[in-house]
């Protein structure tokens, strides 16, 4: 204070300097930085640099709270943090196809947002608001009750990563969907974290009453199986499917307390053999037998998976099974997958076994009186896996028009047997010795984040 007195001119300097050397080192506030930081930061976000892009986004918000790119900046915010950018526990964004029609509706359960093409916002839609998406001159017509808008695809963004979800053809799903052109159809994609993929595929697998240990091993095949499946992306914009061609999968609809509590007992958990995150595979029930998974699918097989004898299965429900179908279904369906149908007199039998007892062929005759061998494996898809449960047939015979069928298991019998699994389960083994059984030569890890890339996000 006294040297403020004492010398006011140079005091009042010394302030002056200051602000200069403040204006030099703090550019203007202007849109247009706005923007270039923005950009910057979601130029980290696309390259997969994300520590970088949350520096950036921060940026934008602390110094532009009240423009829309400070709006923008704090969802990307949000959702780096969600997935914990900064922290240990990775878990990977998944994207599953979940359907393809060429016109499609559905409802926001909580606000979400419309990002155009560089990610700015669109539009801001509230709870409840129902909406349709068709296909117009080669572009996506989005709508709602007051609103219509044209794109080549559509981003809908919840404002809340964690409690954001909206309603597709009576499901409900958790986080971000995108609509693509695909040809005449609208490819619907959902993204969102594994684990809360998880939350809507364990229900769809077992009984939420069924022990805690048979969900938790579930829980670790099931997130095996979908990293697996990820790394190959056979299907281009989505990772997975929500179908029985990967795990069946139905969002927040399908989910249930202990299942999340499984998921997240287990969180980070996975199945390794040879350094690589294992297709663990897993089916209804064994019929007594894990299969060899070369004698189904063919290829070099599956090394972390031991063939043999699975007591857990045996008398337990789906051991054994039974089911007649009209010869005239059976060629309808044969038709449908490409195969020969069937003739008048098809003389339906096994052609060759496994050591398992399950059929590597089936023969029969075609309206040509010709022989046709059909792998057993194609023949079961072809008619239905609910119809025709297993290919080891115990007995095929002919009744009248129909074919009636008796057979062992449900499923192709590779991996873990899940009724089997519950018998273990219940005789008191931890979903560790569980997974041991079924996949003996695989090494149960938790070190997830060793096996995934720098660029996958993550979710604490």
């Amino acid at each position: 204070m006294n040297f403020m007195l004492k010398n006011p001119w140079k005091f009042t300097w010394i302030i002056l300097s200051l602000f200069v050397v403040q204006c030099l080192l703090v550019p203007p506030l202007s849109g247009d930085e706005a923007e270039d930081l923005f950009m910057s930061g979601y130029e980290k976000f696309e390259a997969g640099d994300y520590e970088e892009a949350l520096t950036y986004f921060e940026q934008v918000l602390e110094r532009f709270p009240d423009r829309n790119r400070g709006r923008d900046s704090r969802y990307f915010i949000d959702r780096l943090r969600l997935y914990s950018v900064r922290g240990g526990g990775r878990q990977p964004l998944v994207r599953v196809l979940l359907e393809e029609k060429p016109q499609i509706s559905g409802q926001f359960k909580r606000p979400y947002i419309l990002l155009g093409q560089d990610m700015e916002e669109l539009t801001e839609f509230d709870s409840n608001q129902s909406w349709e998406a068709s296909l117009e001159d080669g572009a996506i017509v989005f709508s709602t009750g007051d609103q219509e808008f044209k794109l080549q695809e559509v981003r809908l963004e919840p404002l809340s990563m964690e409690s954001g979800y909206l309603n597709f053809e009576e499901i409900e799903y958790r986080g971000r969907v995108e609509l693509l052109r695909s040809g005449s159809e609208i490819k619907v994609i959902n993204e969102l974290p594994l684990n809360k993929y998880l939350y809507g595929v364990i229900k769809k697998e077992l009984a939420p009453d069924w022990p805690m240990e048979v969900m938790k091993a579930q829980a670790v095949a099931s997130r095996s199986f979908a990293l697996n499946m990820m790394a190959a992306d056979d299907i281009g914009d989505g990772n997975l499917r929500a179908d029985v061609s990967a795990q069946v999968y139905e969002g927040k609809t399908a989910e249930s307390e202990r299942g999340r509590q499984a998921v997240e007992a287990t969180r980070g958990e996975i199945l390794v053999y040879a350094g690589e995150i294992v297709p663990a595979y897993f089916h209804a029930n064994s019929g007594g037998y894990i299969e060899d998974g070369r004698h189904i699918w063919g290829g070099d097989g599956f090394p972390f998976i031991e063939p043999g004898p699975d007591s857990w299965s045996e008398q337990t429900q789906h051991y054994r099974w039974e089911e007649e179908l009209p010869i005239a279904e059976i060629n309808d369906r044969l038709a449908a997958a490409g195969h020969t149908a069937m003739g008048s007199n098809p003389d339906l039998r096994s052609a060759g076994f496994l050591r398992s007892g399950r059929a590597s062929e089936v023969s029969y005759r075609s309206a040509s009186g010709e022989r046709v061998n059909l792998n057993a494996n194609e023949f079961r898809m072809a008619i239905g896996g609910d119809k025709i449960r297993s290919s080891w047939f115990e007995e095929i015979q002919r009744s009248g028009q129909n074919i009636v069928f008796e057979g062992r298991g449900w499923g192709h019998g590779v991996g873990m047997s899940q009724w089997g699994a519950k018998e273990m389960a219940e005789a008191g083994k931890s979903y560790s010795e569980i997974l041991q059984f079924y996949f003996r030569h695989a090494e149960l890890s938790n070190r997830l984040d060793e096996y995934l890339g720098m660029s996958d996000q993550e979710e604490r």
